[in-house]
């Protein structure tokens, strides 16, 4: 499978891969930009996993959260996904973040991409 997989965490990044790397092809996303750029990168993803909240994992470290800095949030590239993707380039989507309002936000933004909202543990 080709998968992509935005987060900012690496903690999720490696549960991620010791749950789908074998046989897969996993594309790693940290930003908005670098998801974007993998998105038109390849014509089509057998599941695409999205964070919402990116570089919120600092606040564990006390440094700001990423709506204040301005950081575009998953919650971007799933606006980015409706606007210029088509549902037959997906096998899935998932939103995984655990933001009881920007999770379901992103579910409603993908509405016509089916996807799953399946936060993070």
């Amino acid at each position: 499978m080709n998968i992509l997989f935005l987060d900012d965490n690496p903690k999720r990044h490696n549960q991620f891969d010791g749950d789908f790397a074998v046989g897969n092809t996993i594309t790693h996303c940290w930003t908005f930009e670098e998801a974007i750029l993998a998105l038109k990168s390849c014509p089509s993803w057998d599941m695409v996993s999205l964070d919402r909240d990116l570089n919120d994992f600092v606040l564990e470290t006390g440094k700001v959260s990423c709506d204040s800095m301005g950081d575009l949030t998953g919650e971007e590239v799933a606006r980015w996904i409706d606007r210029n993707m088509h549902p037959e380039q997906f096998g899935s989507v998932i939103v995984h973040s655990i933001n009881p309002q920007g999770g379901p936000r992103m579910v409603r933004i993908l509405a016509r991409f089916n996807p799953i909202l399946a936060p993070f543990d």
